[in-house]
């Protein structure tokens, strides 16, 4: 539902114009309510409206647990740990550890330097 705020904010861009803040308080009511519901047996059902419901993040993070669970399965003896990162989504499984780096919000361009 994060999908219909970000192209009211799109639309905001392409005419140079900010909205409302009632408009977007709007917005934002209406995508707070839950879409779906998942039972205690794990089953997903219909709870709302789900006309302008997109599954992006759901298919990012399936891709990713799936690369996961896969490269395990099939080097069980090979791999001592494994980083998935799908756009900005990541797992990482294992030994160590590692560092993510958060962009700077004040910045408004990619590859700051460090």
């Amino acid at each position: 539902m994060v999908g219909v705020l970000t192209k009211r904010w799109l639309e905001a861009e392409n005419s140079d114009s900010i909205p409302a803040r009632p408009e977007l308080t709007d917005i934002a009511t209406s995508i707070a309510a839950p879409r779906y519901a998942v039972s205690t047996s794990g089953q997903i059902a219909k709870a709302g409206d789900c006309t302008k419901l997109t599954c992006h993040a759901f298919a990012k993070g399936f891709v990713i647990d799936r690369a996961v669970r896969q490269t395990l399965a099939n080097h069980p003896d090979q791999v001592a740990s494994i980083t998935v990162n799908v756009g900005g989504d990541l797992l990482h499984h294992g030994e160590g550890h590692i560092t993510v780096g958060i962009e700077n919000p004040l910045r408004a361009y990619d590859n700051e330097p460090q």
